[in-house]
């Protein structure tokens, strides 16, 4: 006597699930700086750096050059987990149920834009070292402090500071943060969805 289980298909959409499925295994998202967005365009020191390698001499450090580590990619990926979690858990699930092979590379963008904007955000919500004084000396002689003056002076007289008040302010917007001079390299921060093996 066989036994059966009673489970009687009518449609078979087999190869509509695995075709969905594909798309896991054969899409990545990668987030940083892309090379196509590594060109520098900003910076007239004479030496060719790109913003890929200024990324990485700033997440690990160059001690012989007297940079300390100031990572912001691996902290906001760490940051963007449960979001990237999120994301993937949804494509995965829009990916069966509506056995659309397209909701995976959504998914892959749309984690990607996350971890992105959390990488950006590593560039103000950090606790890194303070620039070195002759980095903020030669930061001095390119900003147009008479701008910066203008600015604080109709804030300071709007809301009545202090001279100490005055030199706190200056200070914060001259020295801003340590890795945010042009915004390049943050702007540089972004995400890209490529097939495996490209």
């Amino acid at each position: 006597m066989s036994a059966t289980s009673g489970l009687e298909v009518k449609i078979d959409r087999m190869n509509e699930v695995l075709s969905a499925l594909d798309g896991l295994d054969l899409n990545r998202v990668l987030v940083g700086v892309p090379e196509e967005k590594s060109a520098r365009d900003d910076d007239n020191s004479g030496v060719a750096i790109n913003n890929a390698q200024l990324a990485w001499i700033h997440e690990y450090g160059a001690p012989n050059a007297g940079i300390p580590p100031r990572p912001f990619l691996e902290p906001g990926i760490m940051h963007a987990h449960d979001q990237i979690v999120a994301d993937l858990r949804e494509g995965a699930r829009k990916c069966l149920d509506d056995l659309n092979p397209n909701a995976v590379k959504k998914a892959l963008e749309k984690a990607g834009m996350h971890t992105a904007a959390q990488i950006q955000q590593e560039f103000t919500d950090n606790e890194w070292e303070p620039l070195a004084e002759s980095t903020l000396e030669a930061r001095m002689k390119k900003i147009d402090s008479a701008a910066i003056t203008r600015k604080l002076k109709r804030k300071a007289k709007k809301e009545g500071w202090s001279d100490d008040k005055w030199d706190e302010e200056f200070d914060k917007a001259v020295k801003q943060n340590p890795l945010i001079d042009t915004g390049a390299l943050r702007r540089s921060i972004t995400y890209v969805v490529r097939k495996k093996g490209e």
